[in-house]
């Protein structure tokens, strides 16, 4: 699967063997509301799309593992110089 690095437009499609490259896309929703009160759902709900299988973000974003309550203490006093 692919990365969060990998998924950005521009780039090639994630999908296994897929020659295409992703771009931006956005909801059928109805269109831009910016010019009544930015920023408006439509844009601030875009998503990649690839240009030739038509995967999109949406389907298939690599899901992060839960933070456990370990690694949130390292992770909150890593800086402070506490030793465990």
């Amino acid at each position: 699967m692919a990365t969060w690095n990998d998924i950005e437009e521009g780039r090639e499609c994630p999908s296994q063997g897929c020659p295409g490259t992703l771009e931006l896309a956005y909801p059928d929703d109805g269109g831009c509301s910016c010019h009544i009160a930015p920023p408006c759902g439509h844009c601030t709900s875009s998503f990649l799309r690839c240009t030739e299988c038509d995967w999109t973000s949406e389907d298939d974003l690599p899901v992060a593992e839960p933070e456990t309550e370990l690694d949130r203490f390292r992770r909150v006093f890593k800086d402070r110089g506490v030793m465990f």
